[in-house]
């Protein structure tokens, strides 16, 4: 009976000692799963601001583009009024 006793004992330590193994086993795995994660996570913000900066100097040569256009066209009526004036003033002068 006695020896019974000593060898549950023994196997009850077996058993806690086991548990004890799965269980930082489970928890390693754990870490390793959740720093996959966050290496994936990572990469995939690396890759989303890489395709942003690659389509922002688009977008900036597109908004220069527009603006020199916008220039351009102000440039051009400027042109265009300043013709007109002066056909207005020849005008005058002939009339007067």
């Amino acid at each position: 009976m006695e020896q019974k006793k000593i060898q549950d004992q023994k196997d009850q330590k077996e058993r806690e000692l086991e548990n004890q193994k799965i269980k930082k086993w489970e928890d390693k795995f754990d870490q390793e799963l959740k720093l996959k994660e966050e290496e994936e996570a990572f990469k995939f913000e690396e890759l989303r601001k890489k395709e942003q900066q690659a389509s922002k100097p688009k977008e900036d040569v597109f908004k220069f583009e527009q603006h020199k256009k916008k220039e351009t066209e102000e440039s051009n009526s400027k042109k265009d009024l300043l013709s007109k004036l002066e056909s207005f003033d020849i005008d005058s002068n002939k009339k007067n």
